[in-house]
């Protein structure tokens, strides 16, 4: 379209006679630009512990007794562009846990790799009992959603 454009004005320039050429009534559009992948998320996984290096869950559970020593939400991520951030949002049997939204935000872009947010209990306290529900959302607005039972331990 651009060089049909500039040919009609040269073509124009050359006659000896002043022709009407005709401007165009739009631009062109613009080329087009990536769109990035929305960041992937897999299932919440819970776990007692990560791998310190990849923060990989290591021993998976399907209950935690409320004298664990932490509890921790693992979630499998993939296409996080640096400055991405993953918020997660706590619930115990459907209510908000007060001050314990946890953010953390990419350094680099991530093609695959493990987000982690963990409690961890003071010594001489326990979890309270029920359905622990985590939301991890990415800033793009991708978010899952996990829960868990909290229970007094078996004897």
């Amino acid at each position: 379209m651009l060089m049909l454009v500039l040919g009609l004005g040269i073509l124009a320039g050359c006659g000896g006679e002043a022709a009407d050429v005709a401007e165009p009534t739009s631009t062109p559009p613009p080329p087009p630009t990536a769109t990035p992948l929305p960041v992937g998320l897999s299932a919440v996984v819970w776990t007692t512990s990560i791998d310190p290096a990849t923060h990989e869950p290591q021993d998976t559970v399907t209950i935690f007794p409320n004298d664990a020593e932490a509890i921790i939400a693992a979630v499998e991520v993939k296409n996080v562009a640096a400055g991405t951030s993953l918020t997660a949002t706590w619930t115990i049997d459907g209510e908000p846990v007060p001050d314990a939204a946890m953010t953390a935000e990419t350094d680099s872009t991530l093609a695959s790799g493990w987000a982690t947010f963990q409690f961890t209990r003071k010594e001489g306290e326990l979890f309270p009992l029920g359905d622990l529900a985590v939301t991890v959302t990415a800033s793009d607005g991708t978010s899952v959603t996990g829960d868990i039972d909290i229970v007094v331990p078996a004897t």
